[in-house]
């Protein structure tokens, strides 16, 4: 079992919008000045108090990174025993409600938040839902997104994922797995929560 040093980044968000903000009130010659409030907003602070340069410069370096791992609201941790990437920092996005981690999966997998699923189901693993999206050089496909609360391969890890659906190469129809849900295609988001 891996074991990993966590630390949460949602309170980097602010400070980075804070740093940016900071840099570019010193381009624009102006004298307000923030800093994060601890989660993704930022406060602006009493006329007259200063940062330096190399905090502003910091803060925003974090926020590039974050932004460049897609975290809203997840973690960053380093896994220093027993796995895969043992010594190398990971991102794992992970939300606060299960009704986040669905719509971040949607996201990512180009669903609109607000489209209808053409089928919906539910089982003691959770619910699924299956979309229409349209492929680039015209036409339909399938994804679907589905609730994990019982996967084998992450015990006690719930989560949702997304993908494009598996089809059989010889009937075109979608593959489903032994819980009656479509096969995703390894290509596939998660979202933990």
């Amino acid at each position: 079992m891996a074991e990993y040093i966590v630390s949460s980044t949602v309170g980097f968000i602010g400070d980075a919008r804070a740093g940016v903000m900071n840099l570019a009130s010193r381009i624009l010659g102006v004298e307000s000045r923030y800093r994060g409030d601890g989660g993704i907003g930022v406060v602006k602070l009493p006329e007259g108090s200063t940062t330096s340069i190399v905090e502003d410069i910091l803060d925003a370096t974090v926020g590039i990174v974050t932004a460049r791992f897609g975290v809203s609201g997840g973690v960053l941790a380093q896994e220093v025993k027993g796995g895969v990437n043992e010594g190398k920092n990971i991102v794992k996005d992970i939300s606060k409600t299960s009704r986040e981690a669905r719509r971040d999966v949607m996201r990512k997998e180009g669903i609109p938040t607000s489209q209808q699923p053409v089928s919906q189901s539910k089982n003691s693993a959770g619910r699924e839902y299956t979309y229409e999206v349209s492929k680039s050089y015209g036409g339909v496909q399938k994804k679907s997104v589905q609730q994990q609360t019982m996967d084998r391969s992450h015990p006690g890890e719930k989560h949702w994922e997304g993908g494009y659906v598996k089809l059989d190469s010889r009937t075109g129809e979608i593959r489903m797995n032994n819980y009656g849900r479509p096969k995703l295609d390894s290509n596939k988001s998660k979202v933990d929560y």
